[in-house]
């Protein structure tokens, strides 16, 4: 296993890896790739190559996207997928709470301490921080990123690439578009457009993001 991202995501998933490993040995832990440290050590683990040298990779080797900005973590997959030595496992929390009828794409990351109900779907590299929580019937549609401590209500739709800021809420029946940013702490009522960031309680847009004129 490799963990794309040297930051603090990164460092976070490496920590994950090892309590995943510590209740039964899965992964070799190999160490990080990230274009801006290689050769560094982080965390006792070094930084073996950049995106480029991974997306060659001739061995088989499984990759963990630890990137937090989705829009990053899209562009990499798209880089990395034609490579057929490499894989993208989900890695799912010690702990963390998820009924059998989950539906979990591939490449996702479900953080410590998150509950995830029931009839629920996630989308291939969608990152679950840690203490969310997700309710009945939701749809996070491919790269969705949910912050520490997101609350998702039931029959809620993500949109792929969304960004839910820390301690935020999003209010049942609700969609959030593709590409949308919703700010720390807000409260979600109503629908939220694509390509926009919306702040607040209750949330409200205060900008529309450029590449979507």
């Amino acid at each position: 296993m490799i963990v794309f991202g040297a930051g603090g995501l990164g460092r976070e998933t490496m920590f994950q890896l090892r309590q995943i490993n510590a209740q039964q040995m899965q992964y070799r832990l190999l160490g990080f790739a990230d274009d801006g440290h290689v050769g560094e050590m982080i965390d006792d683990y070094p930084v073996l190559c950049g995106s480029k040298e991974l997306s060659e990779r001739d061995a088989d080797t499984c990759v963990a996207l630890a990137v937090g900005n989705p829009t990053v973590r899209r562009r990499l997959y798209e880089l990395l997928c034609a490579n057929a030595h490499l894989s993208f496992p989900s890695l799912i929390a010690p702990g963390a709470v998820i009924s059998d009828r989950v539906r979990i794409g591939m490449g996702c990351i479900v953080g410590f301490c998150t509950t995830v109900t029931v009839d629920i779907t996630i989308g291939d590299f969608s990152l679950v921080s840690n203490g969310c929580n997700i309710g009945h019937d939701a749809v996070l549609e491919p790269f969705s990123t949910l912050y520490p401590g997101s609350h998702i209500s039931g029959n809620v739709t993500l949109g792929q690439a969304c960004e839910i800021g820390v301690g935020s809420s999003v209010i049942q029946g609700v969609s959030v578009g593709e590409g949308a940013v919703i700010g720390a702490g807000a409260a979600v009522i109503r629908d939220i457009p694509p390509h926009v960031t919306a702040v607040g309680v209750p949330a409200k847009v205060i900008r529309v993001h450029a590449h979507s004129i």
